[in-house]
């Protein structure tokens, strides 16, 4: 059995880099995982600090009415429910884990239905 399996992300849906001078929504759905998280960090793996402490979601975080349909924004300012910040205008990637995975998640894992990654606009 495996113990986790990891999805990154250097793009968003529209296949342009991430990158902290624009501001995101990410959507998603159940995840095929006994408990998942969706963190953020620089080109080179690191975590990006930020004055939040705020550096990820996991499924605990969600109410059980949000598990099967839950979103977050990524941005400069607080935005929503659940917010990842970006303190540096840097390129950053997501990596969304997906802990004691489900036979059919690892089975399927080159078509698994992953998070929608929406850039809604840019600074300059």
């Amino acid at each position: 059995e495996r113990e986790a399996i990891y999805f990154n992300a250097s793009t968003d849906s529209a296949d342009a880099p991430l990158s902290g001078r624009c501001r995101y929504r990410v959507r998603g759905q159940a995840v095929a995982a006994r408990w998942w998280s969706l963190t953020l960090y620089d080109s080179k793996g690191y975590l990006i600090a930020n004055q939040a402490d705020v550096y990820s979601l996991g499924s605990a975080a969600l109410s059980p009415d949000e598990a099967d349909d839950w979103s977050l924004v990524i941005g400069r300012a607080r935005e929503g429910d659940h917010w990842i910040p970006v303190a540096s205008a840097e390129p950053f990637e997501l990596t969304l884990r997906a802990y004691h995975p489900a036979p059919e998640l690892l089975a399927g894992r080159g078509t698994a239905q992953l998070p929608v990654i929406e850039r809604l606009g840019c600074a300059s």
